[in-house]
């Protein structure tokens, strides 16, 4: 759970510049890369700031606790918190930096079909959800 949330915030931005880049590519007249690549990180900026912090309150108690247990989890606390601001930091600098070396000229943002794998997914998700969404009582008993 803890590399996960130290990933978080880089996988939301990049996955958002994607998008973004994806929609671009699409359009009649295309932005210039890093204009768009711009504006989607900015658009997330706030909720990645605004996540991170919640999760920082959330570990704040730990310095609170006295005696053997706050000895022991106060510096675990204090590293889970330094990690946290690092990798918001790496997020809000060097992702967008990196995607925009990266993705504006990768061939795979001019497809328009999903691999294989990922369509049988979605089939399948779809399915599961039309009957899950037929019989809603029975599933939720």
């Amino acid at each position: 759970v803890a590399v996960g949330e130290l990933v978080d915030d880089a996988i939301v931005d990049v996955e958002n510049i994607f998008r973004r880049l994806k929609e671009n590519r699409q359009k009649a007249l295309p932005e210039p890369p890093l204009r768009v690549i711009f504006e989607a990180s900015s658009e997330v900026r706030n909720s990645i700031v605004y996540a991170t912090l919640i999760v920082c309150l959330v570990v704040l108690p730990l310095f609170a606790l006295s005696g053997l247990e706050g000895r022991m989890f106060a510096p675990l606390g204090l590293a889970y918190l330094v990690s946290l601001m690092a990798s918001l930091a790496v997020s809000l600098t060097v992702t967008p930096v990196l995607a925009s070396f990266l993705l504006p000229r990768a061939k795979f943002l001019g497809h328009g079909r999903d691999p294989l794998l990922l369509r049988g997914l979605k089939w399948l998700d779809a399915r599961v959800l039309r009957a899950t969404l037929r019989f809603p009582r029975p599933i939720l008993f």
